[in-house]
């Protein structure tokens, strides 16, 4: 795990066969290295706190699908097989390109 760039599956080899980390941090870790895992990272912290600082339903609808959905993979789970991780990254997406209300 270091500066190596082994994309998708690219934690596999290091974890003897079937077993993968079951977090989310290491495994974009160990696939992505740590320029550009360190990249990902941190664009799916910002739509994170992007999301948990909007107001109103918006905000509630964020911290549903972020608790929901994204909690698990600190726990179990691959984002490279479940269909659950990216549809919560383009939802998170998705809701922060709404239009802005205009001050008159």
């Amino acid at each position: 795990m270091g500066m190596d760039v082994t994309g998708f599956f690219g934690d596999r080899p290091y974890c003897a066969g079937a077993v993968y980390p079951h977090n989310i941090v290491l495994e974009i870790l160990m696939s992505w290295g740590w320029i550009i895992g360190g990249c990902i990272l941190a664009y799916l912290l910002w739509l994170i706190i992007r999301g948990l600082t909007c107001k109103g339903l918006k905000r509630d609808v964020c911290i549903f699908i972020i608790f929901s959905c994204l909690s698990r993979f600190f726990m179990s789970g691959t984002y490279i097989r479940e269909g659950k991780f990216w549809i919560t990254v383009f939802v998170l997406v998705a809701l922060g390109k709404g239009k802005k209300k205009a001050n008159n």
